[in-house]
């Protein structure tokens, strides 16, 4: 017994100990040994710039954690370049712009009310193209008359918008509520609000709580488009009748996804389809569904299912044919927002660098760099190339469970246990046969006396 607790006390010092040493070499610039894998980075001769980016590629996503928070980027002199990941998905961005007031604050005879804004910065960063007014009460729809000007004077307002409104209604199953107005972009640096009460309520008064002028960019979309491998055809039984199936390979990899575009032979069908997650030792999960239609004469394009981002390793198509033959599939491919990673350029770094991944337990890196870069960089960044996956030589495997570096101690353990268990329940046995042979027989105990109540 007293062997086997040092045995498991040196287990487990000897686990804390790795932990802590994994949790140094994380933390220090040449202690790599908790990454699996790296990619090396190369620029082509010459290039230079202040800033640089590569895509990450399939064999990354398919190494790394789903979020990506190990990813680590050295120079050969093993120094941590900070960098930004960025998800190059198209999409409206909003930005609120800084502004002093408000200034002029009126309430009319008519009982609307009316406030100015002034904007700062300069140049692009001044434009403005929306604007969310917040008041107050229930149940409303107000006009309002939004204006603009470089100099805030009574003589230079232009109007922005003349016959929008601000509306609110508790309806069921989900309230009305439309606060936020767009408009030409603009580069007036003052705003002047103006909101009238509900023209069909005449007791209508209410406040103007909060205004907030914004510029909404469209970034245009980057997306990563690589060939799939489709597989054979399989006779299944679909939605309502005969259908066919084909698996979706990505080359052995698990990877983001979320668009496919099939090359169809055939010049004209209408068949429904499913898609459905077909990974390993997983339940089959529909993600999309619809119909595809190609009508006779009309023009012969790929056909595509876009569905929300999936990390997977192999998808599966089931196309109902009923009494039709089955569609002539040629080819498939797959798209996902492209991931850049972006860095500052430095006479410091040495090339080639190196992205470290396959790391799960790392925790995110929290640069600064990061979260100061702004959301489009000028000039843009210089392009390199990131290679092929290649083993870390330094890679350290984390300890295994004590269950798995000695799977005879869990029946030692085990056995301890109920040795401990037999030996308590035989000394309780013993006591109890004790305290019986002790006892004294009714037939043999002298009587007890009886009480009395004095007279």
């Amino acid at each position: 017994m007293v062997q086997t607790i040092r045995l498991l006390a040196s287990a487990l010092l000897l686990t804390a100990a790795g932990s802590l040493r994994a949790a140094v070499d994380g933390n220090h610039p040449a202690g790599l040994a908790a990454w699996e894998w790296f990619q090396e980075v190369r620029r082509t001769q010459g290039a230079a710039g202040r800033t640089f980016a590569f895509l990450l590629t399939p064999s990354v996503f398919d190494a790394a954690p789903p979020d990506l928070l190990d990813l680590r980027l050295y120079d050969s002199r093993g120094h941590e370049i900070p960098y930004a990941l960025r998800v190059q998905r198209a999409e409206n961005r909003q930005i609120d712009l800084p502004a002093r007031g408000p200034f002029n604050q009126v309430a009319g005879t008519d009982r609307s009310k009316e406030l100015t804004l002034e904007l700062e910065g300069e140049g692009n960063t001044l434009e403005h193209n929306e604007v969310e007014i917040a008041t107050d009460g229930k149940d409303f729809r107000r006009r309002v008359l939004l204006e603009g000007s470089d100099t805030g004077t009574s003589q230079s307002w232009r109007s922005l918008l003349e016959k929008a409104y601000v509306v609110e209604y508790d309806v069921a199953p989900r309230p009305i509520v439309l606060r936020t107005l767009h408009y030409p972009v603009s580069r007036y640096r003052y705003v002047r609000v103006h909101v009238f009460p509900d023209a069909s309520n005449p007791g209508d008064t209410f406040k103007i709580l909060k205004v907030t002028v914004r510029r909404t960019v469209q970034v245009p979309g980057r997306y990563l488009t690589l060939p799939a491998q489709l597989g054979p055809r399989e006779a299944v039984r679909g939605d309502g009748g005969p259908a066919s199936a084909w698996p979706i390979d990505f080359g052995g990899m698990t990877t983001l996804c979320e668009r496919l575009s099939f090359d169809i032979a055939d010049a004209q069908f209408v068949r429904p389809y499913r898609l459905e997650m077909a990974n390993p030792d997983e339940i089959h999960q529909v993600i999309a569904r619809g119909d595809w239609r190609r009508q006779p004469g009309g023009e012969v394009k790929p056909i595509e299912i876009e569905f929300p981002e999936t990390r997977a390793r192999r998808l599966r198509l089931v196309i109902t044919d009923f009494a039709n033959p089955p569609l002539n599939l040629i080819g498939v491919r797959y798209a996902a927002a492209a991931r850049a990673i972006i860095f500052a350029g430095s006479d410091e770094w040495v090339w080639p660098l190196r992205l470290y991944y396959g790391n799960p337990q790392a925790l995110a890196p929290e640069y600064d760099f990061a979260k100061n870069l702004p959301l489009t960089v000028t000039p843009p960044p210089v392009e390199v190339q990131l290679g092929s996956r290649t083993p870390n030589p330094s890679y350290q495997p984390p300890p295994k469970p004590l269950t798995e570096r000695w799977p005879a101690l869990v029946y030692v353990v085990l056995g301890a246990a109920s040795a401990v268990l037999l030996g308590i329940l035989t000394l309780l046995a013993r006591l109890a046969m004790n305290r019986h042979d002790q006892g004294t027989s009714p037939s043999t105990a002298p009587p007890s006396p009886v009480p009395t109540m004095p007279l």
